[in-house]
């Protein structure tokens, strides 16, 4: 995971006046960004979704559902939005 990932895309969260919930990371890399949601908060998802312009929606994976602090979505950040190295 790139360094600061999470704490930067935090900011975007609060900016587009979502609650932020836990900043943590994963022990999984995930190739693309996506916004996962529990049962019954798709809706929700894809609000958060659309104004973070984060294409992939999904049910939330028991890892996600671990880090998450008990949220009903969750943004994960994946490379695809990591800084380019080098």
């Amino acid at each position: 995971a790139s360094e600061g990932l999470a704490a930067t895309w935090g900011g975007k969260v609060e900016e587009q006046g979502f609650e932020l919930g836990a900043v943590t990371n994963t022990e999984s890399e995930f190739e693309e960004s996506v916004v996962m949601f529990k049962s019954g908060r798709e809706p929700e998802a894809k609000e958060v979704a659309e104004k973070l312009a984060i294409p992939k929606v999904q049910p939330m994976v028991s890892e996600v559902a671990e880090v998450s602090g008990g949220a009903n979505v969750s943004v994960v950040v994946g490379e695809d939005n990591a800084p380019a190295e080098g």
